[in-house]
């Protein structure tokens, strides 16, 4: 059995923590490797240019994740409003252009801003391109470091199974390179895809993704003999588009059980006081909705004294599509300090800020399955969440949710938390009691047995 796991290094290359469909992949590519099943486990690269695939050693897949805690050497940086002074003479800045722009009259103003928009994108333009020809020079280079000189197709027998855990599709060929190899060596191919969400609501990507996983799922879907997923609401999306016949589909349940550093001896001086928050784990990313959290705590401080308003803590790294929320939380001021960004929290980091939530909240409108969620479970914190897509099937009755596209309905379920601080106490203990996270090694024997099946 033969994983691809290119995707793995190519994001350990661009960021500084394993997450999301990468840490998931790493986590059940360790646990396959730790289990029975150990020798017949091995994984692969790809060299986008040539075409080729070469085999990787585990040692190297297992370095990419470096030790608990170690990926990030200085301290996560805050963003709040104690951090608008040091912004200040930037935003003086774009006010006094604002300032002098809307003085112009309309005929001017209105071609002036075109002619500008219009520079900003060919600079971003020479800049992707640039990226691109980057790219395909390290692509086309003779060899790639740290593989074997031996390609994978002196190696490679029929009846193996090629698995794509991640995110394949990033890699323009992909498909038609895989569909090669699966004809040159009579071997099956099963992939775990987590959402559709390009497919089914692209508003929420960049048009290029949208269109690159169209195209790779349509290419690679018929290729399959077994399709997975983490959700059943996932599977049901995908149900109308996948071939005919020929394909089995399958759910496997994912691990909870994350490789987390233990607690620090001492506190990070530099995170917000354990309890005086609530918790919001996710990439800023318009589906993640934290729009819907900014205005449900101006309503909070609106209403109530703010001294007993918990500070709000998103923790995560800036992403798509969010340029207009952090301009408002700036024009906001962040609401004076009550809410805060943890940007790219390191993970001994963020297991200090799950330890330290009074309880966490995700009010995403789209979800494939959920690891936030979970991992506020298993870190034995009550989570408030969204009601949407397969939210419902990660939060089990432990979680309490709301509909994320109503103002009011989440904010009776924040306040219902916020009112009765025996009840967060009773839920918590609930939590702690009756939470089963999966372990890794479950997942692992439900993929060897589909694997096993077809």
């Amino acid at each position: 059995m033969w994983i691809d796991v290119e995707d793995l290094f190519v994001h350990a290359a661009r960021h500084a923590r394993v997450s999301g469909i990468e840490r998931v992949a790493f986590e059940l590519c360790k646990a396959l490797r730790e289990g029975e099943a150990a020798e017949r486990v091995r994984f692969l690269r790809q060299h986008p240019a040539h075409g080729t695939f070469h085999e990787v050693p585990w040692a190297q897949v297992l370095a990419l994740a470096g030790a608990p805690g170690e990926q990030a050497s200085a301290p996560a940086a805050i963003v709040s409003a104690a951090a608008a002074p040091a912004q200040g003479a930037l935003a003086g800045r774009r006010t006094l252009r604002r300032r002098v722009a809307m003085a112009l009259p309309p005929a001017v103003r209105e071609p002036l801003a075109g002619a500008v928009r219009a520079q900003l994108a060919a600079l971003r333009g020479f800049a992707a391109a640039g990226r691109a020809l980057f790219r395909a020079a390290r692509a086309d280079a003779p060899t790639m470091p740290g593989l074997p000189a031996q390609p994978f197709d002196a190696q490679a027998r029929p009846d193996d199974t090629l698995l794509v855990l991640s995110a394949g599709w990033q890699f323009p060929g992909h498909a038609e390179r895989i569909g090669a190899l699966l004809r040159r060596h009579g071997m099956k191919l099963g992939i775990c895809i987590y959402d559709i969400i390009p497919l089914l609501r692209p508003e929420w990507c960049g048009r290029g993704m949208a269109e690159d996983f169209g195209r790779w799922f349509t290419a690679i879907t018929p290729l399959c003999s077994l399709v997975m997923s983490c959700s059943q609401a996932t599977l049901d999306d995908m149900a109308p588009l996948l071939p005919a016949a020929g394909v089995r589909t399958a759910r496997i349940a994912l691990g909870s059980l994350f490789t987390m550093p233990p607690a620090p001896e001492r506190p990070f001086a530099h995170l917000p006081a354990p309890g005086s928050y609530v918790l919001f784990v996710s990439t800023l990313d318009v589906r993640k909705n934290h729009i819907l959290l900014f205005r449900l705590w101006r309503r909070l401080l609106a209403e109530r004294p703010r001294a007993e308003v918990p500070r709000l803590v998103f923790a995560g790294r800036i992403g798509w599509a969010v340029a207009d929320l952090i301009q408002q939380l700036d024009n906001a001021n962040w609401l004076d300090g009550h809410i805060v960004l943890v940007k790219s929290p390191s993970d001994a980091e963020l297991a200090a800020l799950y330890r330290g939530c009074r309880f966490t909240i995700y009010p995403s409108l789209y979800e494939g399955w959920g690891l936030p969620v979970v991992e506020s479970l298993d870190f034995g914190k009550p989570v408030l969440a969204s009601n949407a897509t397969s939210l419902p099937e990660a939060g089990g009755t432990l979680a309490r949710y709301f509909d994320p596209d109503n103002l009011n309905d989440a904010l009776a379920a924040l306040c219902a938390v916020l009112d009765d601080p025996a009840g967060l106490a009773a839920w918590e203990a609930r939590v702690r009691a009756e939470f089963r996270p999966t372990p890794w090694s479950q997942t692992a024997a439900e993929l060897l047995a589909l694997v096993d099946a077809g």
